[in-house]
């Protein structure tokens, strides 16, 4: 049985998809790591940008509710 899940327009010919965990309550941090910014970019859109440019899917897993910042239409929020 082949497992390998394709997504829709866009050739992923190793089969490797990405899944980003962010819905943690940021207690430490004091506030939502999605939204800090890195390197004059917020840290959520950051790590997406460059997991979409290596693999599909990518699927971010976020806390039901939680505001995240605009993501790349490819992504998959769960």
């Amino acid at each position: 049985m082949d497992m390998k899940r394709k997504s829709p327009g866009r050739s992923n010919p190793s089969g490797i998809g990405g899944i980003v965990l962010c819905g943690g309550g940021s207690v430490r941090m004091g506030t939502d790591k999605a939204w800090l910014s890195f390197d004059g970019e917020q840290m959520l859109p950051r790590v997406v940008r460059t997991m979409v440019s290596a693999v599909s899917p990518v699927v971010v897993v976020s806390t039901p509710g939680q505001c995240l910042p605009p993501l790349d239409s490819r992504v998959e929020i769960a």
